[in-house]
């Protein structure tokens, strides 16, 4: 209440309006009284913004429903977006960092979803993954594909070939061999494997003079090796055979050797 002076000494006092004198009356649509207080709540016009509303509306700073997402906010200013505001309404543009851009799921202005390089990037034969922050992306390739955006296709392998003769073809107590080969069919590059496989001949076969020396017939040679080629098939009776004879002939050659060697001293 206000005391309004006169001319006598008996004054009248009047109820001072809180809402006119707090609250701007330009930019105010409604002022509310607090029940039991002398404060009063400004409620602005969709131009205005502030406690009284006195400050033209900066929609980047708060909107007319304060309960939506300021432009500020929306922008995502924090990570280097940028909020321009119409004046006086609820209406701003983002320009937004190079990292981010607008998420379409929102039914508003904004900056808010990881721009993903994946989306524009192509990985021809695979997925691509891009790095937390969103800047680089990486094609990982299926098994059969390679290359930076697995472009190149790899070839399969084709069938292998007959297992070669052992080589050497005989001899006792030597190590023998044999081979087989694959081509890459389709592409340039196979993965997971060889062009050439090596293994060891199962068993040794002795050549014909050793068969000769020791008295035993061309039958103890494996006949699929010397006859008609191909893999081995070795006369197990007729190599045992063979074993005990080299060994006798072996013992035989070093007593006369031994012998000889007496006789000369």
């Amino acid at each position: 209440w206000e005391r309004i002076p006169s001319s006598d000494e008996i004054g009248a006092c009047v109820a001072i309006d809180i809402c006119e004198t707090y609250c701007d009356s330009f930019g105010t649509r409604r002022c509310d009284l607090i029940l039991g207080t002398a404060i009063a709540v400004c409620v602005c016009k969709l131009t205005h913004m502030g406690p009284t509303c006195s400050l033209p509306r900066d929609p980047c700073i708060e909107l007319s429903e304060k309960e939506k997402m300021p432009g500020n906010m929306a922008c995502n200013i924090g990570q280097g977006g940028r909020c321009i505001p119409t004046f006086g309404s609820d209406f701003y543009e983002c320009r937004c960092p190079s990292t981010w851009t607008k998420d379409y799921s929102l039914d508003f202005e904004n900056c808010l979803a990881l721009k993903d390089r994946c989306m524009s990037e192509v990985c021809v034969r695979g997925d691509c993954i891009s790095s937390a922050d969103g800047s680089e992306t990486l094609c990982i390739c299926p098994e059969e594909a390679y290359g930076e955006r697995c472009e190149n296709l790899r070839g399969s392998w084709g069938h292998w070939t007959p297992w070669s003769s052992c080589s050497p073809a005989c001899g006792s107590g030597k190590i023998r061999h044999r081979e087989r080969v694959r081509g890459c069919l389709y592409g340039d590059s196979c993965r997971g494997g060889k062009r050439r496989q090596v293994e060891v001949c199962p068993e040794n076969v002795p050549c014909p003079d050793e068969l000769v020396t020791l008295g035993l017939g061309p039958e103890a040679l494996a006949p699929q090796d010397v006859l008609q080629g191909g893999e081995a098939q070795p006369n197990f009776d007729l190599q045992r055979a063979y074993a005990l004879k080299y060994r006798r002939h072996s013992l035989l050659i070093q007593v006369l050797k031994f012998v000889f060697l007496l006789l000369c001293a």
